[in-house]
């Protein structure tokens, strides 16, 4: 048997198609995952274990194994490219009746 609408798997990304509403949150949160994406591995990592799992300074300079310098370093670059890009982000469309 085929599969029924409800049971349909799709990827993330085609909830942004036209077609398919918007969930409150969602937008952000796929913009999230494009910026975390878009970053180095040095960069989302610092960024993670300090804006996500609240990790101090300290404790995420031993979990990557450099000094503290170099974690508020790449915490601010990474802070920085997620700024830049959100700034470059087009406006969204607004729907019209």
């Amino acid at each position: 048997r085929g599969q029924t609408g409800r049971e349909r798997e799709l990827p993330l990304d085609a909830v942004t198609e036209p077609g398919f509403e918007s969930t409150p949150g969602l937008d952000e949160l796929l913009d999230l995952r494009r910026g975390l994406a878009a970053l180095s591995d040095e960069h989302r990592h610092v960024l993670l274990l300090v804006g996500i799992e609240q990790m101090s300074y300290a404790d995420a300079a031993g979990v990557l194994q450099v000094p503290v310098g170099t974690v508020m370093s790449r915490l601010s670059r990474a802070r920085e490219k997620l700024r830049r890009m959100a700034d470059e982000r087009p406006a969204p469309l607004k729907r019209v009746k």
